[in-house]
């Protein structure tokens, strides 16, 4: 072993260009393996589950005006989407159908008529943990088409205010703008009868700042202040892409199971998916890779190979075997191969595979220890077998008389 530390200090001390070169091989052969892996396996998933002609589903709760789904369960359900759900969807609106209901608060006597129309809707996006976080997008609907006045939630009044947007139709009217104490212009409703200024109260009492008024049915609450208690009767989540059967199969599993027979999926049609499994491809493409590292790193050990010929001579001289020469010399390149590895790994699997969660959504899914294990013993046999035969070669070519015979 001493020897091979010895050799691997005189590399790193004269040959730095050769070394750092050797280095960059088995870490770039690492990152291709892996990435390459993990990009089919992206590839699989998606062709395997198919793709939708839609980015947005609706799922219909099956309430009525004594039994039924409140906002508390969809927030339930929303808190067990997978991570890659939440990367996916652009947000989510949560809908209180009232018009469709009668006696559901206070007996009171609803319309089924679509003019007379009052929902609640509360509206959220997330962040890359699964946070619920102003919707933007929503926003940027809003600000372009149905504002009357006002404006939507800033980040502050949205994470920590009781704030709303009034929907004016139905039970709601505006009325022209007066004038507060202070002289300043408010907000003035006319809500079932009764004139409200600036704030609104909800069925359960709760008070709330009006911010804007929009020429939709629906009043819209950010999530952290509305009361869970609110009876909520479908769900709107829009995606950035077409919904995958994937993604359907995800959403469905998170709502049936929390929910039961209250849910109503929809039904969609997805593109035809394939049944043909590529592991066993994505395999062969890992070993054709880890075949032209292998050669790569051989090509430089066999630059520094032929710079030690006359050393390798003399200590075959001094009575090295041709065996113990070929081990030496193999030691080093595993010294070599085997930590930068594992080091390249980590860092793979810690920060490179992050940045593109987005693009690649199904790749980091592909991997789990056993993995990079089975990855790693494939890049790691290959290389050895390629190395030990140029050694070998090398080391038979190494003898005193052979450099002798070149050198004359």
């Amino acid at each position: 072993m001493k020897y091979v530390i010895y050799n691997l200090k005189s590399l790193i001390k004269n040959n730095k260009i050769i070394f750092i070169l050797l280095v960059m091989c088995i870490s770039v052969s690492t990152l291709i393996i892996q990435f390459s892996y993990g990009i089919y396996q992206n590839y699989h998933v998606t062709i395997e589950k198919g793709e939708s002609e839609y980015t947005e589903i609706e799922i219909d709760f099956n309430n009525n005006s004594d039994d039924f789904v409140t906002l508390n369960d969809v927030l339930a359900c929303v808190n067990q989407f997978p991570k890659n759900l939440y990367n996916a969807i652009d947000f989510c609106s949560v809908i209180q159908d009232q018009w469709t209901f009668r006696d559901t608060y206070n007996n009171d006597m609803i319309s089924e008529d679509e003019d007379n129309l009052k929902e609640y809707m509360v509206s959220f996006s997330f962040d890359e943990d699964g946070n619920f976080i102003n919707p933007d997008s929503l926003q940027h609907n809003y600000e372009l088409n149905d504002f009357i006045e006002g404006n939507w939630f800033s980040d502050n009044e949205y994470n920590n205010e009781n704030v709303c947007i009034i929907g004016l139709g139905g039970n709601v009217q505006r009325v022209a703008p007066r004038k507060d104490k202070n002289n300043n212009e408010v907000f003035c409703i006319d809500y079932d009868g009764t004139e409200l200024y600036n704030f609104y109260t909800d069925d359960f009492g709760n008070k709330y700042r009006i911010v804007g008024c929009s020429g939709l049915g629906n009043t819209i609450f950010p999530v952290n202040s509305v009361s869970g208690k609110y009876r909520m009767d479908y769900i709107i989540i829009v995606l950035f892409d077409n919904i995958t059967q994937l993604q359907y199969e995800e959403l469905s599993n998170v709502f049936e199971s929390t929910l039961g027979d209250y849910v109503e999926m929809p039904e969609l049609e997805f593109s035809e998916s394939t049944n043909i499994y590529l592991y066993n491809s994505i395999i062969l493409i890992s070993i054709f890779i880890s075949f032209a590292a292998g050669i790569n790193f051989v090509i430089l050990f066999h630059f520094i190979l032929m710079k030690r010929r006359k050393k390798i001579a003399v200590m075959r001289l001094c009575g090295c075997t041709q065996r113990k020469a070929v081990l030496i010399c193999l030691s080093e390149c595993i010294i070599l191969t085997l930590p930068l590895y594992i080091v390249f790994t980590i860092l793979y699997d810690k920060v490179i595979i992050k940045l593109f969660e987005n693009i690649y959504p199904y790749m980091e899914s592909a991997f789990s220890i056993k993995i990079y294990i089975f990855l790693g013993l494939i890049y790691f046999s290959i290389t050895t077998l390629i190395s030990f035969i140029t050694i070998k070669h090398n080391i038979k070519k190494s003898s005193i008389a052979a450099v002798q015979k070149e050198e004359c």
